[in-house]
């Protein structure tokens, strides 16, 4: 949200650096962002690690 970083620039580490198959990105592409918003609200009901980030949010509320 800060813009420090870009999509790639993240997905790729991921893909390299932890042996990921696919990057936060790449799944969110492939999965739907609105089930990934929808999976962490309900995971951060438990714990608040899981907060919803407002990017992600802003980019669900874009689709509707």
């Amino acid at each position: 949200g800060e813009g420090a970083s870009t999509r790639d620039t993240i997905d790729t580490p991921m893909n390299l650096g932890t042996n990921y198959h696919k990057g936060p990105f790449e799944w969110a592409q492939q999965i739907g962002v609105a089930k990934i918003e929808q999976l962490l609200s309900k995971l951060s009901e438990q714990d608040e690690r899981y907060l919803v980030a407002n990017a992600l949010k802003e980019e669900v509320r874009q689709l509707r």
